[in-house]
């Protein structure tokens, strides 16, 4: 990745957002996208349109350097001097239609011959002669060598795809991070709320144990359905209908690296979500650290996944960008309140509990609590893993079928 922000000169703009970029700097960044995966082939349409002479002729560089690590380039161009600067074999196209190829001496050489015409003392004279550009002629400056070493690394044969996702998982880390509204909705508020809730009744009794402890845990739920389920969601929503995705389909990166950077960047969310309610409650209420790591792990691992599925299900029946937040935080904050994560469900009316028992985060906030406040293991937990696994595969099974990549407005 930095190779290539280096090979489009965009060092100085790493850390801005892409709408603060001049239109200069857009088009390398297009180009810069077109080599982040190291590709044999790359296709160039008109790469240095709108550029300034200084970046077009880094532009050129840039692209003699890719021909020295033995790259196929396919470059369309309205500049002349740029198919001859740039080229081995050049093809005109006019109305559609090969008219004229071969290499730029062979084109500029193939002048046909001119034909003078004259009148003198009233008859026509025609002069018919080989163009003078038949012999010697003037030649444009010749081209820099091309530098192997320059530009994009030697390829790792062996793990390609290894390596595109863990540039892509850096980049998705790095955007989860600049959002201000997913890192405060889905981050911070869980936190928040557990210190306000247990400042409240962090000190009485809640389901037979301290209501900190009790809070706790049902943070751990919240925060595992508010991250992997609708963070997760509304992302894949905004990106599609902005056709983020589409533009992805095109690269060089594969759609399954592309998915699992995704899910991984939010599942490392969640993963230091988690840490920091322990530490919390560690430091504020008391609240001592999970006996059953290996249980809890699992647990949280078996949830995450089972939420991740069910978010790209739900991102997969929202229609419209607008329309994303208020359809996902109208599912899944309601059932927050509704299974028990911020208090205990035993005095709800029964049509409430009722409904309980149909959501998912229900039995993954059981198997959480039984875990961390009951020290049960999670092999003694056969009813709640197994709802968990079920509405995760249920999930997946209709993301599989119902997924788009394509904006589904316009």
């Amino acid at each position: 990745m930095d190779e290539v922000i280096e090979l489009v000169g965009l060092q100085e703009k790493r850390n801005d957002r892409v709408r603060r970029l001049s239109g200069g700097q857009r088009r390398r960044l297009d180009l810069g996208l077109a080599l982040v995966g190291d590709p044999e082939l790359i296709f160039l349409d008109e790469p240095t349109t709108g550029f300034d002479p200084a970046a077009r002729r880094r532009a050129w560089e840039t692209i003699r350097g890719l021909r020295g690590l033995g790259k196929t380039i396919l470059l369309t161009t309205h500049y002349l001097d740029e198919a001859e600067q740039l080229a081995d074999r050049v093809a005109v196209l006019a109305h559609g239609q090969i008219v004229a190829s071969g290499t730029p001496a062979e084109l500029t050489g193939s002048v046909p011959n001119t034909e003078i015409r004259y009148r003198e003392n009233g008859r026509e004279v025609v002069l018919d002669r080989p163009c003078a550009r038949g012999g010697p002629r003037a030649r444009g400056p010749r081209r820099a060598p091309s530098e192997p070493r320059r530009g994009l690394p030697e390829p790792h044969r062996g793990e390609p795809g290894m390596r595109l996702f863990r540039h892509e998982l850096k980049g998705e880390l790095l955007l989860y991070t600049r959002s201000r509204e997913l890192a405060f909705f889905t981050f911070l508020l869980p936190m928040i709320f557990f210190v306000l809730l247990g400042s409240t009744y962090g000190d009485d009794t809640v389901d037979g144990v301290k209501g900190s402890h009790y809070l706790q845990a049902g943070m751990i739920g919240y925060s595992a359905i508010s991250i992997s389920f609708a963070g997760l969601a509304i992302v894949l929503v905004i990106r599609r209908e902005s056709g983020i995705l589409k533009r992805l389909r095109a690269t060089p990166l594969p759609a399954p690296a592309y998915i699992a950077a995704l899910l991984t960047s939010f599942l490392t969310a969640f993963a230091v979500e988690v840490v920091a309610l322990i530490l919390l409650g560690r430091v504020l209420f008391d609240i001592p650290a999970p006996d059953r790591i290996g249980s809890l792990v699992f647990a949280l691992l078996l949830g995450a996944v089972a939420f991740c599925g069910l978010g790209i299900a739900v991102a997969a029946m929202i229609k419209s960008a607008e329309g994303a937040s208020a359809v996902v935080n109208a599912i899944y904050l309601p059932a927050s309140f509704i299974a028990g994560a911020f208090f205990s469900p035993e005095h709800f009316p029964s049509v409430l509990r009722r409904i309980a028992e149909l959501l998912p985060l229900t039995y993954f906030l059981r198997l959480i609590r039984n875990v961390m406040l009951h020290d049960q293991p999670i092999w003694t937990q056969g009813t709640n893993v197994a709802v968990i696994a079920a509405w995760g595969l249920v999930g997946v099974v209709v993301a599989l079928r119902y997924f788009r990549w394509e904006p589904s407005e316009g």
